[in-house]
């Protein structure tokens, strides 16, 4: 699914009206979502200071409420009622989620990296070795492997995606071995800090030291660890509101998303199928249009960028192929085999 934030529109009338409340009390900065039945799309607003939700202009129709709090259970509320000319009302209270693995699902990359019960050199390693480029560090944080297995997927991993060659190694400090390095923006060299020179010591990133974090980390009998999420939004920036749009068809993979240099649509690739599509951000309509690829090939995409004539190019990573897609006539005008 792919979510753009919209302005809100104060003069519209109020469709649901509702509190978000914790323990604690009211919640500001919370997620709140509307789904009309049947739709592929979703609303989202954010509370207020006082814990406040509006949803203004909805039409008529069976509305279906979630919250997406991260640090709490998510709940959905289903058959709220909207009604031309009338108020729907909808409290709901939330609590905290004790579930690590859905902890998980609801931390982003960062939250996740900065939550390791690692030194942050060790962070830096693993996320090298595991987790930036694309893949993010749910992958490794939800699994559970003994170390042996972990050196084999380690290993493999190695072999698929020679990151040594992009990377530097990361090397253990000489002295005040396990200090947390610098802050950016100090004056002492941060990357040096990090990075470490040649001879310093021993490797951080090497396939031992890599076993080592994951085993700690993610070993068959690990628990989980505290996960720090950032604050929620307050203030101006609680008036954000988010607009949700699902890709009906079963089995969708939405890799990349770009905005319409003519405006009012977004285009996305699909990283399982080939496929591109577009999105009417007005209407919520959808249209996707297939593409072809080699049939010795599984399909998907990886990439896209825009040319200044308005064409779209598409990285057909399986395929191994670059696809120019005029967006206006909505077909294909040329793919070139990558050597």
């Amino acid at each position: 699914a792919s979510m753009m934030p919209r302005a809100v529109d104060a003069a519209e009338p109020v469709a649901i009206r509702g509190t978000i409340t914790a323990t604690g009390g009211p919640l500001e900065g919370a997620y709140v979502g509307a789904h009309a039945n049947g739709s592929t799309v979703t609303m989202y607003v954010m509370t207020d200071s006082k814990g406040e939700f509006l949803f203004r202009g909805l039409p008529s129709g069976s509305y279906t409420l979630r919250t997406r709090i991260p640090g709490f259970r998510n709940i959905r509320r289903e058959g709220v009622r909207v009604e031309s000319g009338k108020e729907a009302k909808a409290d709901v209270r939330v609590e905290p989620e004790t579930d690590f693995l859905r902890l998980v699902e609801q931390a982003s990359n960062s939250e996740l990296l900065e939550s390791l019960p690692l030194t942050a050199m060790e962070r830096v390693a693993l996320d090298g070795r595991c987790s930036s480029r694309c893949h993010g560090a749910s992958y490794f944080v939800a699994s559970r492997f003994s170390a042996k297995d972990w050196r084999l997927i380690v290993s493999k991993m190695e072999s698929i995606t020679p990151v040594g060659d992009r990377i530097p190694p990361i090397e253990r400090p000489g002295r005040g071995e396990g200090q947390e390095p610098p802050q950016r923006g100090s004056n002492t060299d941060t990357d040096s800090a990090i990075y470490g020179s040649a001879g310093a010591g021993e490797s951080l990133r090497d396939d031992d030291h890599i076993v080592e974090y994951l085993s700690k980390i993610s070993g068959p009998d690990s628990k989980g660890f505290p996960i720090k999420f950032q604050p929620r939004a307050s203030g101006k920036l609680t008036r954000t509101v988010v607009t949700e749009y699902q890709i009906p068809r079963p089995g969708a993979y939405v890799h990349d998303l770009l905005l319409d240099p003519r405006g009012g649509y977004v285009w996305y690739n699909d990283w399982r199928t080939n496929v591109v599509g577009s999105v009417n951000m007005k209407t919520g309509e959808i249209k996707e249009y297939p593409i072809p690829g080699r049939d010795d090939r599984p399909g998907g995409f990886h990439s896209q960028r825009w040319d200044k004539e308005g064409n779209l190019w598409l990285g057909q990573l399986w395929s191994g192929r670059l696809v120019r897609f005029d967006v206006k006539q909505a077909k294909v005008t040329g793919s070139w085999q990558v050597p």
